[in-house]
Order: structure tokens, then C-alpha cells, then sequence
């Protein structure tokens, strides 16, 4: 955000669950380096067109950055396991213990651990709706208005990693270019399953869900995501 916003993109979870991405707080942009990559064992085709920046975590991990219609926001999903003052966030491996899960926890789909160097972790609402923070200083979980204002304006296609290495050959990702540098990648989520009390793994190399920090109800426990598939904004929990 152009004033001083730092988006964190983080992957979806909850009862649904997805990754994170976050956005900066303020105008000022970090110093770029395409050389940086934490991921030096995976693959993730950034836009070699583009210039990143990075930021740090509070645990040492390193993202890279990229700087969208002003605003600076993460270009890889979170991986911390601790909130900003040590906390640590429960690893939650069992589906039923998941579904109905009222505190903070995190994931890796199919609770494969390996899936953390590409994926990050899927984290649940209670993460991102937790006042001890998991961003990196000066950034933030975007809300459902920023995630509308400068990453909804392009099309899906713009955001996603491009190539078929990670996206599978659906008809709507064959033209994924990742124009904007943000590298979106089919992490997938984990979904409650109402119908029969316990949570799922769906989506992985199919489908993206960023978390919002927008509400979509006082009091219901969901909030807004971005959709990579839909592209747009849906209540989840």
C-alpha cells in the first residue's frame, strides 16, 4: 500500500485452510535483489523479467518481494510456526481435531512436510485473526479492499506461476504468465467438510487461497479469501 503497506500473502487454512501472502505497511520499498531465494531446493519460476526485493521473518526465513500497482507484496507464502513473540502455533495433523478447531494452527497439505519448500504452510483463520502476529515487521494480512484494489484489477493468469511444472494443464492455467511477478503457486487448501464433520485436502497443483483480514461476518468466524481460481473474494473459515 502506498502508505506504508507491506501485504503479506499468507496460504489459506482453517477449517478452511489456505496459505499467506502479506503486503507492507509503507511506501518505502525494500532494496532489490534477484539473486535472493530461500527456496534454493525448489523450483518456483519467478518472473525473471522482474525485479524482487525480500523481506525477513522473524524466524530468518527470507521471501522474495515484488512491488504491484505501488505496493509491495510478498512473492513466496509464509512458513513461520511461531506468532511474533515466540508463541508457537500448533501443528495440527489430525482431520477431525482440525474441523473442529477453535485456536490458532497450522499445516502442510497432506502433512507432508516436504510440500513447505514450495507451499509454505496452510495456516487457519484463527492464525491470521490473532493479535500476536505472524507477518514480518512492517507488513500486514492485506484486507479483502486491498487484495480488490491491486491485485484484482489483472487477471488471474497475471499472478500465477507460469508453466505446467507445478500448475496442472487445466484449460484456465495454460496461459499463466505471471506478468505481475507474483508468482502464485497451486498450494490447495484444507476444507471442512460439514456434511461429514472433518477437514480435507483438496487442490494441491490445482487451485491457490489467500487468507484476507477481512471479516466476512462479526462474529462468524469466516473471512474473506482470495480465490485464484474464481478470482475474486469468498467467505471461508
Amino acid at each position: 500500500m502506498k502508505t506504508k503497506m507491506k501485504f503479506l500473502v499468507f496460504a489459506f487454512l482453517t477449517l478452511f485452510i489456505g496459505f499467506s501472502s502479506c503486503q507492507r505497511d509503507d511506501d518505502e520499498i525494500a532494496p532489490t535483489d534477484n539473486n535472493v531465494n530461500n527456496n534454493d531446493d525448489c523450483t518456483i519460476n519467478f518472473n525473471d523479467t522482474k525485479t524482487y526485493g525480500s523481506v525477513t521473518d522473524h524466524e530468518g526465513n527470507i521471501y522474495k518481494t515484488i512491488v504491484i500497482n505501488g505496493k509491495e507484496w510478498m512473492a513466496e507464502n509464509l512458513k513461520v510456526s511461531t506468532f511474533i513473540n515466540g508463541d508457537a502455533i500448533p501443528n495440527v495433523i489430525d482431520s477431525i481435531e482440525w474441523f473442529n478447531l477453535t485456536t490458532p494452527a497450522f499445516c502442510w497439505n497432506e502433512n507432508n512436510t516436504e510440500n513447505e519448500c514450495l507451499y509454505g504452510k496452510l495456516y487457519n483463520w484463527y492464525v491470521v485473526n490473532d493479535s500476536r502476529g505472524i507477518c514480518p515487521s512492517g507488513w500486514h494480512v492485506p484486507t479483502t479492499e486491498e487484495w480488490e484494489q491491486y491485485i484484482f484489477d489483472l487477471e488471474a493468469c497475471d499472478h500465477k506461476e507460469a508453466g505446467s511444472e507445478h500448475w496442472k494443464s487445466l484449460s484456465e492455467n495454460l496461459n499463466n504468465t505471471n506478468s505481475s511477478g507474483f508468482t502464485a503457486l497451486p498450494s490447495g487448501l484444507r476444507n471442512c467438510n460439514s456434511g461429514y464433520n472433518y477437514a480435507i485436502y483438496a487442490g494441491l497443483g490445482y487451485s491457490c487461497f489467500y487468507w484476507s483480514s477481512s471479516e466476512y461476518n462479526d462474529g462468524t468466524n469466516e473471512a474473506k479469501c482470495a480465490d485464484f481460481n474464481q478470482f475474486g473474494s469468498n467467505p471461508i473459515r
